[in-house]
């Protein structure tokens, strides 16, 4: 048996809704938190941004971007400072007590008056946040700020905690209070004899409850003395971060470091690879450990990938209608015709939102994906779309077209490569068209967008996700193999539309399915691939990626490029990385390109080294250079192009080109 299968009560922080925390033990509701807030308050989200949450929500708090979330209780607050979005120089008045000042930016704080000092800001994103504590005289403080300072705060208190914003008053946030109760009337407690681990950061006190009305108090897994008191009727936590609470009727451990060991992980129901860089060689995991490798999983074994589906998505974000699963040409009942063409909406994949854990242990890197919640597993990033939890994402079952202002209709065949874009101009996801090539990832963002509310191009994360559930179920990267060339062998043609960029719509009738017709050569009115109703996946044209920058500006030597990403579109860009959060140093793999032999230890797929080949390690190609002639930020491609042959494919990567590059093979893709 386990610590965790030992517990009575389990509660790491995960799920959640307005007034309640479940907890993971028991089941039946008898073991959930009670949440009381007045007001709302912020937290940082899984994506490292700064989020607002609702009256009496819980804040679930992610220390870092990707990590997992502790349970964050404030006490009240009050933000002093006015007009504390952009801070200006003021006054305030203080008593002889602690103060926090906290704020981000790139300028800084200079104090006098109650108390002497200076702050500078470390950067504008909400994980670069800095904050000083220190005692105040009664008196007069005067802040005096030099260059920009923004979401600034100063409270009475001898600690930072989330920012409250102000405009011309200052702004009090009421406490969390989380509470459970009853845990003998409801049977959680059956003993004299029980623990509780309620692990806080900063603090870190755990008590251990023995029986006999005797608590053994520990502080940083260091015995701190004994409290005469009986075991508790309720818990109560109104300050601090929690990692987890764990509650036992029997005495299962005296030491606190037994009882600080996570959960077990339950990796049964969940999907998972592992790939091994030094051997390049696969194993499955999980519920698909017993299937062949280099082969789907089939649906009953994936039931993420099994729930993938083609539909109408109306301009609102609503489902229009569903489409048949065999055959796009028709409504999801089998014999009522669809409409494709734009008139009952854009033509997407519907994605279910799914949970996922990675780690790198020596060489081997391995993934795990879930449908349903596991304690440990992360809900996947692709799921936090501005600032919000989303059930599903919805990608383009074929690439991004133009319906074009300026003539009422969709852009013209002649047109297609040319540069063209106006504003009012709509991306589009229909059939009967081509993708629309050579203009800027700008005007693609605004393109998309003014289809309406919550409409962008493919961003970073949710190409991500589906690179990942494509290497799960096939437990192989060379998707030319297992799933065929595509739209990558063809010669002889140029870059118009019907030679080298292919009509959109070739996969209809492979309705939600995944399948390749390859000719090559001049066959340009055949080829194409579709993944789970993605038509062109990879191959026919470059798709260029929002919601990452990759600094490739010069810097007097070689070296590696920082990669910045967020899946908020309102922080989306092209030269800063500002609200950004940093993914990691793309490692410079000492040339203009090459297969990908590794890939960095983050969440998705961003190259570490070249040294693959066609058949071996990653399988595709990746460009990129660090050189004086390169001195500017780049835009990142995927998937390869129609002549791209063997580069091409899931996992390819151009990021050689300029954030303002526009060319006739490079376009874009619709998502929701």
């Amino acid at each position: 048996m386990s610590l965790y299968d030992d517990a009575v009560l389990v509660m790491i922080p995960s799920a959640f809704k307005a007034e309640k925390l479940y907890s993971v033990k028991p089941t039946d509701g008898t073991g959930d938190f009670t949440v009381a807030r007045a007001d709302t308050a912020t937290r940082l989200n899984v994506l490292g941004e700064r989020e607002t949450m609702a009256v009496n929500v819980p804040l679930l708090n992610y220390d870092s971007a990707g990590s997992c979330p502790n349970l964050l209780t404030q006490p009240q607050s009050i933000n002093l400072y006015l007009n504390s979005a952009t801070l200006v120089t003021q006054d305030v008045v203080t008593t002889a007590t602690s103060y926090t000042v906290s704020f981000e930016g790139t300028g800084s704080v200079a104090f006098s008056g109650a108390y002497t000092g200076n702050l500078a800001a470390a950067g504008v994103g909400a994980l670069d946040r800095v904050s000083l504590t220190f005692t105040s005289t009664a008196g007069t403080l005067t802040s005096t700020v030099t260059g920009s300072v923004i979401n600034a705060q100063i409270e009475n208190l001898a600690e930072s905690t989330t920012y409250i914003a102000t405009v011309g008053a200052a702004v009090t946030r009421v406490k969390d209070v989380v509470s459970l109760g009853d845990l003998i009337a409801n049977n959680i407690l059956t003993s004299a004899i029980g623990i509780i681990d309620n692990t806080i950061d900063a603090t870190r006190w755990t008590y251990k409850y023995l029986g006999d009305n005797i608590i053994n108090l520990y502080k940083d897994g260091i015995y701190a003395g004994l409290l005469p008191d009986p075991p508790p009727s309720s818990i109560t936590i109104d300050k601090g971060e929690t990692e987890k609470i764990l509650m036992y009727n029997t005495n299962v451990s005296n030491t606190l470091l037994g009882l600080s060991t996570e959960a077990t992980i339950d990796y049964s129901t969940a999907q998972g690879l592992s790939w091994n860089s030094a051997t390049d060689t696969y194993a499955r995991l999980g519920s698909i450990s017993a299937i062949a490798l280099s082969t789907s999983a089939l649906d009953a074994n994936l039931p993420i990938q099994a729930a993938m589906k083609r539909c109408l998505l109306n301009d609102d974000g609503t489902v229009n209608y569903y489409l048949d699963a065999d055959n796009s040409a028709l409504k999801a009942d089998g014999s009522t015709a669809s409409d494709l063409t734009g008139a009952d909406g854009q033509v997407m994949v519907e994605i279910p939102k799914f949970w996922f854990k990675e780690s790198l242990v020596g060489t081997v890197k391995s993934w795990y994906i879930s449908l349903t919640y596991i304690s440990g597993f992360e809900l996947h990033p692709a799921f936090w779309k501005d600032g919000k939890q989303v059930d599903y994402r919805y990608m383009s079952a074929f690439e991004g077209g133009m319906w074009d202002a300026s003539t009422g209709a969709m852009c013209a065949e002649a047109s297609i490569p040319s540069s063209i874009y106006a504003t009012g101009d709509k991306m589009t996801s229909v059939t009967g068209t081509w993708a629309k090539t050579n203009e800027t990832r700008a005007e693609y963002r605004a393109m998309a967008a003014k289809r309406g509310t919550g409409w962008r191009q493919l961003d970073y994360y949710l190409h991500s996700a589906v690179q990942l559930l494509y290497l799960v179920e096939y437990a192989d990267f060379d998707s030319q193999v297992m799933i065929g060339a595509g739209r990558t062998a063809l010669s002889g043609g140029g870059w118009t539309a019907d030679s080298y960029i292919g009509g959109t719509g070739l996969s209809v009738a492979d309705g939600n399915g995944t399948n390749s017709v390859s000719n090559g050569g001049v066959n340009y009115l055949t080829d194409y691939m579709t993944y789970r109703g993605i038509e062109n996946l990879f191959g026919n044209v470059y798709k260029m990626l929002d919601g990452i920058v990759w600094d490739g500006r010069w810097t007097g030597s070689a070296a590696a490029q920082p990669v910045y990403v967020t899946n908020n579109s309102t922080y989306f860009a092209d030269q800063t990385s500002t609200n950004m959060q940093h993914l990691v140093d793309a490692t410079y793999i000492g040339a203009v390109g090459g297969y990908i032999g590794n890939i960095e230890n983050v969440t998705g797929f961003i190259p570490s080294a070249g040294g693959g080949s066609a058949t071996t390690d990653i399988c595709d190609y990746y460009y990129q250079y660090s050189t004086v002639g390169q001195d500017f930020w780049r835009v990142a491609l995927v998937g390869g192009a129609a002549d791209g042959g063997s580069k091409a494919g899931v996992f390819f990567v151009n990021a050689y080109d300029a954030w303002s590059h526009d060319e006739v093979g490079l376009a874009a893709r619709l998502t929701y």
